[in-house]
């Protein structure tokens, strides 16, 4: 079975190093294989066009539900409740 995939739009885009480890760190804290950032233009895009998002095991419903849940509450919660 392939993994479950998660996040939006609010993860396309470049992440620091430090950023990316946060965020890869949370998603494993909560259950999940971590997160994922690339330049998906392969460099013919000025700027990249960056894609982000998030795994883990995919379980089916409604597992697959409460972990994009508490890891997105995680990300808004150290954002300062930002979205």
């Amino acid at each position: 079975m392939s993994e479950y995939m998660f996040g939006g739009p609010d993860f396309n885009r470049r992440f620091s190093a430090a950023e990316a480890d946060r965020l890869d760190r949370i998603c494993r804290e909560e259950g999940g294989h971590g997160f994922t950032c690339i330049d998906d233009s392969h460099g013919t895009a000025h700027g990249g066009r960056w894609i982000g998002w998030f795994s883990g095991p995919n379980l089916g419903h409604p597992f697959d539900a409460d972990l994009s849940r508490r890891v997105l509450a995680r990300v808004k919660e150290a954002k300062g409740g930002a979205s």
